[in-house]
């Protein structure tokens, strides 16, 4: 009886992790980039001579960072709804040797 249950859920979690490391490991490159330019940043701040130029350093700075950020989740975002639609079909074989198994619904009085 529980035998399919965990075909499938072993197929999916295997999907999952499949995923989730494709996922990481894109944050992970992100997230050194970002680093990068954060850092500078300061370098930019530090050597800036007057006000006008810290300005500047600031608005390339988040403008950039927005860029960054939403090309980043748009990317994370295509993986996740990758991962959503590879983990049933994965699953579904085995699910479908659940269904005699599953309790009936009751009708209403």
């Amino acid at each position: 009886m529980w035998n399919p249950f965990l075909t499938a859920l072993l197929k999916s979690n295997a999907a999952s992790h499949e995923a989730f490391g494709a996922l990481l490991c894109e944050w992970q490159g992100f997230m050194t980039r970002r680093l990068a330019q954060d850092v500078a940043l300061m370098q930019h701040i530090a050597q800036s001579k007057s006000p006008d130029a810290v300005w500047a350093a600031y608005f390339d700075f988040w403008q950039g960072a927005s860029h960054d950020y939403g090309r980043a989740f748009m990317t994370m975002g295509k993986i996740v709804a990758s991962a959503t639609s590879n983990m049933m079909p994965t699953a579904q074989p085995s699910l479908e040797e659940i269904s005699p198994y599953r309790p009936r619904s009751r009708k209403a009085a």
